[in-house]
């Protein structure tokens, strides 16, 4: 959802609006507490409006909404939440008040920070000369993209003499973001000249109806999504990366969220198959190139139009159905390519880092966690039986994390089916099965996992904090995953991983990676009699190629180079980023960010798999001193 202009005050408006007036803010949460931080010693802050459970940011009270609007008289109500304004604009309206004058929605990101950078680009914007289009995501946030953008989309208009156009990369889904007008306007800025708006969640006619009862239909198992065709787009793996990524999960193929998904799917092919049958499209940008957004790469890249990935910390030409897991069957080789220097270099350095990793430490590829890396020490709370049998253990991945990152999998091409399968081995075999919740994994994902696990006694479930130190002690033999990192872990302590799919270790021998679906079923009813540990050595290889020197189809270091002054990874309340490129910009450093862009396009137009691209000397000079 877009929000209108009269409905906001911007943050620097803030004191000229409400300056003088009785003010409630309707918001109990993040939102609702910093504008009461940041306003109550500048303004008359009355009480908070709640929908259930009152605030605690401070020593007025809280009412729930309909006492609060019998309350509110004169007082002026700002809404106060990124997430649920729509919904609380509704409310407000339901009551008949009106926003500009009864309520406003504080747009806390149109500081005068982002004022000034609009101001900044206004002044350098150019106007399209023709009718063709330059396609660029819009999303709710200020990371710095629109920083990147803000240079892209005028070389791809220019180059294609084509207007830039934004969508909203969430839209036409219950998940779509809300688009303020700090961001619209930013975008706006550097010459987007339309916002494009998906049609909305709960919106149906007779043509999404027929083609939701036509799929509905020919599916009687969670692999037969698979397959599913919508207006002539095969976009199976697009649909189930989007289903298994957001919306409710369950074992069901017909449960009432992947109904919604499938809805929401069949408005976006059909909206975005008309879009491109009646513009002239030459470039598509895109954020990140999966879920909802899949739906629309695999349709421009149907079209033949160039389509990229581009935002702070991934660089990519896209593919039909893209992941990140075209290199990998081809690192064994691009080891092979390095110099003898190198591989002297990358082996000592690989052999630092992974004993650094089991000394319990983090380190630069460890983890993303503050406490402690996966090989934190023992804990001394796993407490099993003694073993008497094969000891094997599931590993999950993410499910809040994309589904098909890495690419091919021998299970339905989801996790939810590869489960399944594992499942029924686990219910035919005499081993001894555990299952490990992943450490990073959401409620919703937890959840589901509790589900499998009542649905086969035999399997256990071990504490998601589980060192692997604890796993070997406690005698596992065996670890699964589809394509997980503990293929490289696991083995360095001597218990064995068989993949199920594409992985980053696929070309090397230290893992059990089946072919076929079929073969995967035999080693797991066999399990004892396969071992890959007699190649553990090569992890050195592995770890010193895919981490140290290759950089796959990946050029965002190279964005990242061109903007020393601007930390992506900075977030503040004021936007102070945008302050942080004004002040090292000059007409000269334009000139060299254009080259660059000119020099990365070029090499994602001519990107092979099969090709070795190092990462950069400073790059790699910084991994090298990370371990001394």
């Amino acid at each position: 959802m877009v929000l209108d202009q009269y409905l906001v005050v911007k943050d620097y408006d803030v004191l000229d609006v409400l300056e003088g007036k009785c003010v409630a803010i309707y918001g109990a949460g993040t939102d609702g507490k910093l504008f009461y931080q940041k306003y109550q010693s500048l303004l008359q802050l009355d009480y908070f409006i709640a929908k259930e459970k009152p605030c605690e940011a401070g020593a007025v009270p809280t009412y729930f909404v309909e006492e609060a609007i019998n309350l509110a008289g004169d007082r002026k109500i700002v809404v106060c939440s990124r997430k649920y304004a729509p919904e609380m604009i509704e409310i407000l309206e339901g009551y008949g008040l009106k926003g500009g004058s009864d309520f406003w929605v504080w747009d806390s990101d149109y500081t005068i920070n982002v004022k000034q950078y609009i101001e900044h680009n206004q002044g350098h914007i150019r106007k399209s000369t023709g009718e063709n289009v330059v396609l660029v995501p819009v999303e709710g946030c200020h990371d710095g993209t629109a920083i990147i953008y803000s240079y892209f989309a005028p070389f791809f208009a220019e180059e294609t003499q084509a207007k830039i156009v934004g969508f909203i990369r969430q839209g036409g889904n219950r998940f779509e973001s809300v688009i303020y007008p700090s961001v619209a306007d930013v975008y706006r800025s550097f010459g987007m000249e339309e916002l494009i708006r998906l049609p909305e969640t709960g919106m149906r006619d007779e043509k999404i109806d027929g083609i939701y009862q036509e799929i509905i239909e020919q599916i009687k198992t969670m692999d037969d999504w698979e397959s599913i065709v919508i207006d002539g787009v095969e976009c199976g793996i697009s649909f189930l990366r989007d289903y298994l990524r957001k919306y409710e999960l369950s074992f069901d193929p017909h449960n009432p969220y992947i109904h919604e998904c499938l809805i929401d799917a069949i408005k976006t092919v059909l909206f975005w198959n008309d879009y491109f049958q009646s513009h002239c499209v030459k470039i598509l940008i895109l954020w990140d190139g999966v879920h909802n957004e899949s739906y629309l790469r695999d349709i421009a890249i149907n079209h033949g139009v160039k389509t990229y990935i581009i935002h702070p910390w991934g660089v990519h030409h896209a593919t039909t159905n893209f992941h990140f897991g075209q290199s990998f069957p081809f690192l064994n080789r691009f080891f092979d390519e390095l110099t003898e220097d190198e591989k002297k270099v990358g082996l000592e350095w690989a052999e630092k880092s992974i004993q650094k990793m089991l000394s319990g430490k983090n380190g630069e590829f460890l983890s993303w966690r503050d406490d402690n890396n996966v090989f934190h020490y023992k804990t001394g709370e796993l407490n099993l039986p003694p073993k008497d049998k094969v000891r094997v253990l599931i590993c999950p991945h993410i499910f809040n994390e994309d589904q098909w990152c890495n690419g091919q999998q021998l299970c339905g091409n989801n996790y939810i089916s590869w489960l399944q399968f594992v499942g029924e081995i686990a219910d035919k075999t005499d081993y001894d099965w555990y299952i490990k919740l992943h450490p990073d994994e959401a409620e919703r994902g937890n959840a589901f996992i509790s589900d499998f696990v009542r649905m086969h006694d035999q399997i256990k479930t071990l504490p998601k904090e589980i060192s692997p130190f604890d796993l070997k002690e406690a005698g596992f033999d065996y670890a699964l995953t589809i394509a997980g990192s503990i293929g490289h872990e696991y083995p360095l302590l001597g218990i064995n991983v068989i993949h199920a799919g594409n992985h980053p270790h696929i070309a090397f021998d230290f893992t059990i990676t089946p072919k076929s679906k079929s073969e995967y079923e035999e080693i797991l009813l066999n399990i004892q009699e396969y071992s890959a540990l007699e190649y553990r050595e090569d992890i050195y290889k592995y770890y010193c190629i895919h981490y140290l020197y290759e950089k796959g189809n990946d050029f965002s270091e190279d964005i990242r180079a061109a903007f020393p002054e601007v930390n992506f990874y900075k977030r503040d309340a004021e936007n102070t980023i945008y302050m942080d490129y004004l002040t090292a910009y000059s007409d000269e450093k334009t000139i060299q960010i254009r080259e660059m862009i000119r020099n990365v396009i070029d090499q994602l137009d001519a990107w092979r798999p099969d090709q070795l691209y190092k990462n950069r000397k400073e790059k790699i000079s910084r991994l090298l001193q990370s371990v001394e």
